[in-house]
C-alpha cells in the first residue's frame, strides 16, 4: 500500500486539530476586537456623517485594495445582434435599476451609488455625493485615456481580448462609484451576416456585488437571463441531524484540514514564492463551444460537467506551460467560489469556497479528466464551504491591517469559477445576445491566474487571464484557448497509450 495514503489521514487529522484552536483563537481575537469597532462606529457618526455603515463579511475582504489601484474587477463583454442606443441604455438603467426600490422604500441597488474607503483602519460604504448616470453608462472611451487600448473603426474579437488585461487593471474614478457600462458600436465577428452588432461592456468591482447580482440586475434592465441556480440543499432525518450536531465541530475541522494541505502550491511557474505579481493581465478565451459536444464527453465518460470544463482547461494549460519552457508542476491548487443558497436581491457578495486540484503533467486526457471527476466527487460532503464562511465573516469584523492575514490562507495557483450555460439565447430591447466574454482579476492573494467558465445560447466559453509577472510571452498564451478547444475534441476521441489505466482510478 502507497505509504503516502496511510500518512496522510494522520497529518490532516493533526491539521484539523491546529484549524480547530485557530478557529477558537481567531473568534477569541474577533471578540477582543470588538469594543474597538463599536468605538469607531461611535465616531463615525460623530466626525464622519458621509459614511454610511462598515463593509462586513466577503465584502470587506475583495476591498483591501483601494479604487486607484483594483485587484478584483469583474468584466464582461455581452454581444448584441442589433443597435440599443445610449440614451435607451441610460433610461433603462435609472428608472429600472437606480430607481428600484424595495417594500419598505430602500433602494435595492444603492450600491450602485455609493463608493469605497477606510476609517481608522475599518472598510466603509461612502455616497457619491455627485452621482450622474452619465458618468457610468457611456460610449467606450478608454482608447482616449490609454493607446493601448485603442482599435480602429470596426472592433472584432481579437480587440476585445487584447484589451480585457488592461480593462481588469484599470483604476476607478476617486469617489465615485466602481462601475459602468460601456457601449462598443461596430462590432465584427468572423461569420458576419451583415447584421449590425455592437458590444455591451459591464466593469464592477468585485467589492460592488457577485456574478449572481450582476445576473440579476440585467434581469431587472430587460435581458430575458435567468440567473444562474444556486444550490439548495434537501432537509434530513431528525435522527441524522442530532448526529451531525455531534460530529460537527470535528467533522469542520478535518475537512478544512483536508481541503487545505491539498491547496498549498509551494513555488510553482504560476505561484512563485518570491516575485511580486504586478496585478495587470495576459488574456486567452477559446470560441464558443456547444454544450452539446461538452455533454457528450460527459455521457462517455460518466464524468460531471464541471470535470469536462476543468479537464480541458488542465490540458491546455500543460500545453502552455510547455512551449513557454517553463516546469510542468504534478497538480495545481485551484481556489473555487461556491454560491450560497437564498442569494439575497440587490448588489451583494454571497459565496463560500473550496479547493479543487487540477492535474497538469499528465500524457493521458482520459486519466486526467477521471482523476478530476475523484476529486470532485470527494468534495461533495466537504463542509469546507462552510468553514470558509465562518473565518470569512469574522475577519470582516476586522481592521484592514488584520483582514490582509487572510491572503495567507490561499496559496493555490488558479482561481476559477463556473456559472451554468442557458440553452437560449437572451434577447435584450428585441436584439439576441447569443454571446457573452467573462473575466476576472486575481484579488490581493498570490493566484497567478482566474479561470471564467460562463456562456448563453447553448455555447460555453473558457476565459483565463494570467498575472504577467508569471508568463513570459503574451504570444503564447494567447493560444491557450486554442489548446483547450481542442483538448475539448482530444477527449471526444482522441485515445492516449495510458486510456487503459483510466479504469484504475477511481
Amino acid at each position: 500500500m502507497n505509504l503516502k495514503l496511510l500518512i496522510r489521514p494522520v497529518i490532516v487529522t493533526i491539521a484539523g486539530v491546529i484549524a480547530g484552536f485557530g478557529m477558537i483563537l481567531l473568534f477569541a481575537l474577533t471578540a477582543l476586537i470588538f469594543p474597538y469597532r463599536c468605538i469607531v462606529w461611535v465616531c463615525a457618526k460623530i466626525f464622519r456623517p458621509d459614511l454610511c455603515g462598515f463593509i462586513t463579511g466577503l465584502t470587506s475582504v475583495f476591498m483591501l485594495d483601494t479604487p486607484e489601484k483594483p485587484s478584483l474587477n469583474l468584466l464582461s463583454y455581452k454581444i448584441i445582434h442589433g443597435r440599443v442606443s445610449l440614451e435607451q441604455f441610460r433610461s433603462l438603467v435609472t428608472e429600472r435599476v437606480i430607481n428600484k426600490k424595495s417594500e419598505d422604500g430602500q433602494g435595492i441597488y444603492s450600491r450602485l451609488q455609493q463608493t469605497y474607503t477606510n476609517f481608522m483602519g475599518y472598510a466603509f460604504w461612502q455616497w457619491d455625493k455627485d452621482f450622474k448616470i452619465e458618468n457610468h453608462v457611456r460610449i467606450y472611451d478608454y482608447g482616449l485615456k490609454h493607446p493601448k487600448m485603442q482599435f480602429g473603426n470596426v472592433c472584432v474579437e481579437e480587440d476585445l481580448r487584447r484589451i480585457m488585461g488592461d480593462f481588469l487593471s484599470a483604476p476607478w474614478t476617486k469617489n465615485q462609484s466602481p462601475w459602468e457600462f460601456l457601449l462598443i458600436y461596430n462590432f465584427k465577428t468572423e461569420e458576419d451576416h451583415g447584421t449590425e452588432k455592437m458590444v455591451f461592456v459591464s466593469r464592477f468591482h468585485h467589492g460592488i456585488g457577485d456574478g449572481h447580482s450582476s445576473a440579476q440586475l440585467l434581469q431587472d434592465m430587460g435581458l430575458d437571463y435567468k440567473p444562474s441556480a444556486v444550490p439548495s440543499y434537501p432537509k434530513k432525518s431528525v435522527c441524522f441531524r442530532i448526529f451531525f450536531f455531534f460530529i460537527f465541530p470535528f467533522k469542520l475541522c478535518y475537512d478544512l484540514a483536508d481541503n487545505f494541505t491539498r491547496s498549498l502550491d509551494i513555488n510553482t511557474a504560476w505561484h512563485p514564492r518570491n516575485v511580486e505579481l504586478s496585478k495587470t493581465y495576459y488574456t486567452s478565451f477559446t470560441k464558443p463551444i456547444p454544450v452539446s459536444l461538452v455533454k457528450e464527453i460527459k455521457q462517455k465518460y460518466q464524468v460531471s460537467y464541471l470535470a469536462v470544463l476543468y479537464a480541458a482547461t488542465s490540458g491546455g494549460i500543460q500545453r502552455v506551460m510547455e512551449e513557454a519552457g517553463q516546469k510542468i508542476p504534478e497538480k495545481m491548487a485551484c481556489f473555487n467560489p461556491v454560491p450560497k443558497p437564498n442569494h439575497p436581491p440587490g448588489m451583494v457578495n454571497h459565496m463560500m469556497w473550496i479547493f479543487t486540484t487540477l492535474p497538469i503533467k499528465q500524457r493521458s486526457v482520459v486519466i486526467r479528466l477521471k482523476e478530476i471527476q475523484k476529486d470532485l466527487m470527494d468534495l461533495r460532503s466537504s463542509l469546507t464551504p462552510i468553514a470558509s464562511d465562518l473565518i470569512v465573516g469574522m475577519f470582516g469584523l476586522m481592521p484592514k491591517n488584520c483582514r490582509h492575514l487572510i491572503k495567507h490562507l490561499i496559496n493555490s495557483a488558479v482561481m476559477a469559477s463556473n456559472f451554468p450555460v442557458p440553452p437560449d439565447a437572451p434577447v435584450f430591447q428585441d436584439c439576441p445576445v447569443p454571446d457573452v466574454i467573462f473575466g476576472c482579476g486575481t484579488s490581493e492573494v498570490r493566484c497567478g491566474a482566474n479561470v471564467f467558465m460562463i456562456g448563453l445560447g447553448g455555447m460555453q466559453r473558457i476565459v483565463v487571464n494570467i498575472d504577467k509577472s508569471v508568463f513570459p510571452s503574451e504570444e503564447i498564451f494567447k493560444k491557450l484557448g486554442t489548446y483547450i478547444e481542442e483538448d475539448f475534441y482530444n477527449l471526444l476521441y482522441g485515445v492516449s497509450e495510458d486510456t487503459e489505466n483510466a479504469n484504475n482510478v477511481v
